[in-house]
């Protein structure tokens, strides 16, 4: 699924799969216990560079994947696997024998095409902004033609199509139509949209049991037509987020897919924040978030310590439990673990050939636990792909409590 507007998990780059929790001979030599492979948009990704660590994060083995995108390697429990593609790095941790982990790269898709979108005629707007899931484009008026890129990424269905939908703004912002062409051919991509529409839902939003601490808090809505989630009108933010708040969004009337809900915290002024997305199948009239049930439990005070050479370590404190994972990113170099009171993650050794990609200086990093109503803890999440990972049409909830350090 691509998603048209600022995705609050958009550095969730990877996600792993497969495997058993019983020793394995993994590649048929009577050694190797462990299997990864690697896949770009889907495709298997060979000779890619696979490195295996001790618990501690000592290196015990390298490797290349194949032909076929696969590497094995030896193992022990709780061992480390990275894998290092390009100038990015993303490190495994707590790993078993017999387990498989499949790293799932998307990049965007490759370019189709470039469609060209011409607004219907209409009334007086101030601004457009006109979107087909690949590409965003604003313009002020008169409108002219839209030029928009098109890849793999945000083409679905047979035969090949995407979703364009545009909306036209007054001069405060308001939002005053919208159109929409839910599958324009990628065979041949220019369009005139359908004439203008007024026609909207409106969503009332209540916000109750906000903690005493939130200093910021935003919601935006959001729906889905085929592999694109479109951002609606509405709030932005709350002038004063203390005590229980009310707010409306407009949903266009779409034969939408889903419909996602997205709100965002910051506690205290500080670097410690929390996000909910809440999706559900139909459009409703009235929707209420009980946070004193929702929100995952505060992380904060992130700190950095790279006194180690290339092997920088981030701690903060607090600890979700609860969570599904927990994700770590230190510049280019992104990290999985388990919640399991975790409080501290410090980066693995990289082998000598592979020196020139051990960290010297971060200007970055984060770490956020994750917890989705669709996944079952950190073992699922390392027998499931990325597309696994957030499904095709948004239900449930997907809560993240994140700290970053700069």
């Amino acid at each position: 699924m691509r998603i048209a507007s600022v995705f609050l998990v958009s550095g969730f780059a990877v996600a792993c799969g497969g495997g058993n929790a019983s020793e394995t001979d993994a590649s048929g030599d009577g050694a190797s216990n462990v299997t990864v492979i690697v896949l770009n948009g889907g495709l298997p990704d060979p000779g890619i560079d696979v490195i295996f660590h001790a618990p501690d994060g000592e290196v015990v083995g390298e490797t290349t994947t194949d032909a076929e995108g696969v590497a094995y390697g030896v193992i022990v429990a709780g061992a480390q696997v990275t894998i290092a593609r390009s100038s990015d790095l993303t490190t495994f941790r707590r790993v078993d024998p017999g387990e498989t982990i499949r790293a799932r790269y998307e990049e965007g898709g490759g370019f189709l095409a470039e469609s060209t979108i011409t607004l219907p005629d209409g009334g007086p707007a101030y601004r457009y902004v006109v979107s087909n899931g690949c590409d965003s484009q604003g313009q002020e008026a008169p409108a002219l033609p839209f030029y928009l890129q098109v890849n793999s990424g945000c083409v679905g269905g047979t035969p090949a199509s995407f979703p364009v939908y545009a909306v036209a703004f007054d001069e405060i912002n308001t939002e005053l139509e919208w159109t929409l062409d839910p599958a324009v051919a990628v065979s041949s991509p220019e369009v005139t949209l359908p004439p203008w529409k007024t026609d909207y839902d409106t969503v009332a939003v209540d916000i109750v049991a906000v903690p005493p601490d939130i200093s910021d808090m935003s919601v935006r809505g959001s729906f889905q037509v085929g592999e694109v989630e479109f951002t609606v009108a509405g709030p932005s933010t709350f002038e004063d987020p203390s005590g229980d708040q009310a707010a409306e969004l407009r949903y266009p009337q779409v034969d939408a897919a889903s419909y996602v809900t997205v709100m965002g915290f910051r506690f205290d002024g500080t670097r410690s924040y929390g996000t909910l997305e809440v999706g559900r199948g139909d459009a409703v009239d009235q929707v209420t978030y009980d946070l004193g049930d929702l929100l995952l439990p505060r992380l904060s005070d992130a700190a950095l310590d790279d006194a180690t050479p290339g092997r920088p370590t981030i701690s903060w404190t607090g600890a979700a439990p609860d969570a599904d994972f927990v994700e770590v990113t230190l510049g280019n170099w992104t990290i999985f673990d388990a919640p399991d009171g975790v409080t501290a993650i410090q980066a693995p050794l990289l082998p000598d050939a592979l020196a020139d990609l051990r960290p010297s200086a971060i200007d970055f990093a984060s770490v956020a636990a994750y917890e989705a109503d669709w996944l079952d803890g950190y073992g699922e999440l390392k027998e499931t792909a990325r597309v696994g990972f957030l499904p095709e049409t948004r239900a449930g909830t997907l809560r993240v409590a994140i700290t970053d350090w700069r």
